[in-house]
């Protein structure tokens, strides 16, 4: 019925789709994009040395980076940020705890 905010919304997923991918999504080119720390995410998770105690060494470091994200996802964003200084009902005493642990791990 409104023709304006159709326009908005489809201009708007050509702009995020342009941020997003790196593409130019009207003709389908693909252009060279550099994504930084990327490649060392997925070997840091897929490419495992052949040593036994770097092997460990890998383990401990992703077991405390999942734990200190945890951690640090419920104490400053959940209850400093979410439920102190902006209030918010829906994060009131533990309610959202997970989903803020798992946005902050990720």
């Amino acid at each position: 019925r409104h023709p304006v905010p159709r326009i908005l919304v489809a201009w708007l997923i050509l702009v995020l789709d342009m941020f997003l991918y790196g593409e130019d999504p009207v003709n389908d080119s693909h252009v060279e994009c550099n994504l930084p720390g990327l490649g060392h995410m997925y070997v840091f998770l897929l490419v495992w040395p052949s040593s036994v105690g770097l092997i460990f060494l890998r383990i401990a470091l992703l077991l405390s980076a999942l734990v200190f994200g945890m951690w640090f996802g419920v104490s400053c964003f959940h209850h400093r940020l979410l439920r102190d200084c902006c209030g918010l009902e829906m994060f009131s005493g533990s309610n959202g705890t997970w989903l803020v642990m798992g946005l902050s791990c990720a």
